[in-house]
């Protein structure tokens, strides 16, 4: 009675596999088109969005139930409340899906920056993007996935990690090239498919092999974690800087506009 199946895979293929009937015994599986499994909610077109929805939501109410305490106390209780209270929510699992192919990367940052507007008592239209990275050092959607994909890496590389994987990832089939401009990371071997380029033990190499020399000899877990976070909150702070997320700074055109009208 508690078995349930549930068949993954794009739309149009699905849409013949309508009338799969699995029989065990005299019992019939019941079909799901979704599945709970270790806090994951899998779906089976794997787009993450009923897991995001879930979670967008645990995590707004949970910042809902400490917002009547925003104005009594210190920034550094504010980040500790919220570090300890909301962030877990949205945090939890982010090694798997906050990876590249995640749809929801717009609206995972902007509940961050949500969460930053409370620590740091900021209206909802403020520019809030350099706060969250400077002072709170909070990385986005896209840095966070890179950190929690790295801190498992090293983990595994220093074996500390179940048997099963050791030796998970080959660093030898990726290598660095510099060229005048740039430094590049090219594959030895050519990807089968586009999910396979995504996958953890893929993008885990690839990432390594892109960290600087200061932080790959490092060999304490804690010290690496630190260097980590300080190297990855300064690549999105230049990342800010470039102009890259621009979602919540006001560059005044709209004043100018209507001071334009106005003459």
């Amino acid at each position: 009675e508690k078995t349930e199946y549930m068949i993954c895979g794009k739309p149009a293929a699905l849409s013949q596999c309508d009338n799969v009937i699995i029989k065990i015994g005299e019992g019939t599986l019941r079909r799901v088109y979704s599945l709970k499994i270790l806090g994951l909610i899998i779906d089976c077109n794997l787009t993450w969005d009923k897991h995001f929805n879930k979670t967008s939501s645990k995590t707004m109410y949970a910042l809902s139930s400490i917002m009547p305490l925003k104005f009594c106390l210190s920034l550094n209780n504010r980040k500790l409340l919220a570090s300890a209270c909301v962030l877990p929510v949205l945090n939890y699992a982010s090694v798997i899906w906050f990876s590249g192919g995640n749809p929801h990367k717009k609206r995972i940052d902007t509940i961050y920056r949500t969460v930053g507007r409370y620590v740091l008592l900021k209206f909802k239209y403020d520019s809030i993007s350099i706060d969250l990275t400077c002072t709170l050092k909070w990385l986005n959607c896209k840095y966070k996935y890179v950190y929690e994909v790295l801190k498992l890496y090293f983990k595994i590389k220093l074996g500390l990690c179940p048997s099963a994987f050791l030796n998970y990832c080959d660093e030898s089939l990726f290598e660095k090239r510099s060229t005048r401009n740039a430094c590049r990371i090219i594959s030895s071997e050519n990807m089968i498919t586009k999910l396979g380029s995504l996958s953890f033990r893929q993008n885990a190499v690839k990432l390594w092999i892109g960290l600087p020399d200061s932080i790959t000899k490092i060999s304490n877990v804690k010290q690496f974690n630190e260097n980590l976070l300080s190297y990855l909150c300064q690549l999105q702070y230049e990342e800010i800087l470039r102009g890259a997320d621009t979602e919540n700074i006001c560059n005044l055109s709209c004043i100018d506009a209507v001071v334009n009208m106005c003459y």
